[in-house]
């Protein structure tokens, strides 16, 4: 016998092994065929012996992948480096530090670390409130000294041992919920206060000038009791009040201050904690009169106002236009003078842009007075029917049609339970009649007969009993 490729034996029986000679790589298994055999690679590897091993996979890496932006900041690459946009609030190279805190009249206070203060000094911050009267800044030392809002206006407060406390307040108010911006100039023993880059208002010429040592301390917001007691001699109308509102954007010499350092009674806490009184951020919405309110712009905060409502704070009412109540469903309306006219989109017409065009191919289809004519994409008319209405003419809806029923009856006696020898058929009338049928017509039994059912019960006796049976389903009046 002379064999055939990949049989071997004396009489070619025999199925040649071709995997004892294999070229399979990579730890693949070989599979034998007759005169030939199949590689199955391992996951990852390819080609006719596994020869191609898996591609390389780099990571892709990112230099926010190891930022440490905090206090929810996102991270951004520019030029290769990553950069920390911060929240409204927040700054600082990883925005760590906080720019805008909002205090709740409690007895919360931030204190900021021991400042020393040139002979030429500068102390500014941004404020918002709804309230009369409260601290903003507070000097501790053996001259204090008291930035205060007090029935709406900003008061400054110097008081220097051995002299008359000296006091000024400002033209402006600045109750409005809407930040405004408070500057301190300390210069050549004089105080000047300006707000919202008005006229500056001084104390005249001092006794001496004004410093803080690096032992001294500012506070923002409130005063700590203690401090309270050892600072400002009393007089009529001078007991620091908490703050109740907004500050933000604090600056001694034009370098920023971190508001974070918040205490209460001396003891620092947490930058979440809220039993001091102090939130993180501005929430001053509460000022808009009306419409919706954002955060943000150039006052720290922005009213969307309703139609009817202009100003600011959506405090000023505006005359409706003629389009504020327009009836165009689909155009656009066009003011004309004390009232308007509507400009239809595409497809529509009439007065109020209400109708659809008629299509060419739709011209004499009235679809029963019941539908819209329109064109498929045949290019054929088609009716579509109004709700009860169907067909190609939009003929009314025939909705009350019975279904008819076959199930064993049962009857419950004391002691036995009976069903019905066969199955009793009957019609049900689920639906209801169509939409266009007037008040009080209801889907029910318009023809019954009476037929006679024979029942079988559990105990071994039968009884016949004469019923009712559903026939036909009709439109009729509703039954009492």
């Amino acid at each position: 016998c002379e064999c055939l490729p990949g049989y071997v034996g004396q009489h070619c029986e025999q199925d040649y092994n071709d995997c004892l000679e294999n070229k399979c790589q990579h730890g693949a298994e070989c599979v034998d065929a007759v005169n030939g055999y199949t590689c199955v690679c391992k996951e990852g590897f390819s080609g006719l012996f596994c020869e191609n091993p898996p591609p390389m996979i780099l990571l892709q890496t990112s230099p926010c992948d190891q930022s440490d932006c905090q206090n929810g900041a996102q991270c951004l690459v520019v030029a290769g480096e990553p950069i920390c946009r911060c929240m409204p609030g927040f700054y600082g190279n990883k925005c760590d530090k906080m720019a805008t805190v909002h205090f709740l009249g409690r007895d919360g206070y931030v204190e900021l670390p021991g400042t020393k203060l040139r002979p030429t000094a500068h102390i500014s911050l941004q404020v918002a409130t709804a309230k009369d009267n409260g601290i903003l800044l507070y000097k501790e030392d053996h001259d204090p000294l008291a930035l205060e809002l007090y029935q709406g206006h900003i008061r400054l407060i110097y008081d220097i041992a051995n002299y008359p406390p000296t006091t000024v307040y400002s033209v402006e108010t600045v109750n409005d919920g809407l930040f405004h911006t408070v500057e301190l100039l300390i210069q050549n023993r004089s105080l000047s206060l300006v707000v919202d880059n008005g006229a500056p208002k001084s104390l005249g010429k001092l006794a001496r000038q004004p410093s803080v040592d690096h032992n001294t301390q500012l506070y923002i917001g409130g005063v700590p009791s203690q401090v309270v007691a050892l600072g400002l001699r009393p007089g009529p109308e001078r007991s620091p009040q908490a703050f109740n509102g907004c500050i933000h954007n604090v600056k001694i010499n034009g370098e920023p201050q971190d508001l974070s350092y918040r205490a209460t009674g001396g003891r620092p806490q947490g930058v979440d904690a809220k039993a001091d009184g102090i939130l993180s951020g501005c929430h001053t919405c509460s000022v808009c009169a009306q419409g919706a309110c954002r955060e943000g712009g150039e006052t720290g905060v922005t009213c969307d106002c309703p139609p009817g409502r202009s100003g600011t704070l959506c405090d000023q009412t505006t005359a409706p236009t003629p389009c504020q109540n327009s009836r165009c469903v689909h155009g656009m309306c066009v003011p004309k003078g004390q009232s308007y006219s509507c400009q239809c989109s595409e497809g529509y017409q009439g007065q109020f842009c209400d109708r659809r065009q008629e299509p060419p191919a739709c011209r004499g289809q009235r679809c029963g007075g019941h539908g819209e004519c329109r064109v498929s994409e045949a290019g054929e008319p088609v009716c579509h029917c109004q709700p009860g209405y169907t067909g190609p003419s939009c003929n009314p809806e025939v909705t009350c049609q019975g279904e008819m029923v076959r199930e064993q009856l049962k009857r419950h006696h004391p002691m036995r339970t009976c069903t019905s020898t066969s199955k009793i058929p009957r019609m049900d009338c689920p639906r209801s009649c169509q939409t266009a049928a007037p008040p009080g017509v209801c889907c029910g039994v318009t023809k019954s007969r009476k037929r006679k059912v024979v029942f079988r019960c559990s105990d071994g006796t039968s009884y016949s009993e004469e019923m009712e049976t559903a026939l036909e389903c009709g439109c009729s009046k509703c039954p009492l």
